[in-house]
């Protein structure tokens, strides 16, 4: 019975550590943030996918698009989703155009879709992104789906266009607001 008392004790310490061991690693993964993207950071969810970390962070003195999704590879490089996915700014307003004559494409708001496993064992990260007929505000008129693909190792191949979709009667864009 003694055993199992003393047991039960080292478990119970070592589960209570967990958060703070945690925290700890958001905080440090924070300050990493900080650091190479030149402002004040907070990580709000970290998940490990093999040798890829994805992390959903809050810029905190941002005005606008102040949650973001960054994932750092096997070597600890961190790539900002949003800045990948500028790279596609004109194929995406190209791919719209016909909707509206200046499409605006929106990367830093994003919702996160499911991963995709690669054929040659690496995955791809999905997200979608709000395509305006012009503005922040105005109508969203379409959808633009990046992906960033990671080889099985965890080293970052490059991002690419999916695809872009337009809305149809209806349809509306809809970001999870917290979380995942």
């Amino acid at each position: 019975m003694r055993r199992l008392g003393a047991t039960f004790l080292v478990l119970a310490s070592l589960l209570a550590a967990l958060p703070a061991a945690a925290q700890g690693d958001h905080r440090r993964l924070s300050q990493q943030i900080s650091a190479r993207f030149d402002e004040p950071a907070r990580v709000e969810r970290a998940d490990r996918h093999g040798a890829i970390t994805l992390i959903r962070a809050e810029f905190t003195t941002r005005a606008n698009s102040n949650e973001q999704y960054l994932l750092m590879d096997r070597a600890g490089t961190l790539l900002m989703v949003a800045a990948e996915a500028e790279r596609f700014e004109g194929a995406v307003r190209a791919a719209l155009a016909a909707r509206n004559p200046e499409p605006g494409f929106w990367p830093a708001t994003q919702a996160l879709l499911p991963a995709q496993p690669d054929a040659d064992g690496g995955r791809t990260f999905r997200f979608a992104m709000p395509v305006t007929a012009m503005c922040r505000a105005c109508e969203t008129i379409g959808v633009a789906e990046v992906g960033l693909s990671f080889d099985a190792a965890g080293n970052y191949r490059g991002a690419r266009l999916v695809r872009v979709a337009p809305l149809g009667p209806g349809e509306r864009w809809d970001r999870p607001r917290r979380g995942g």
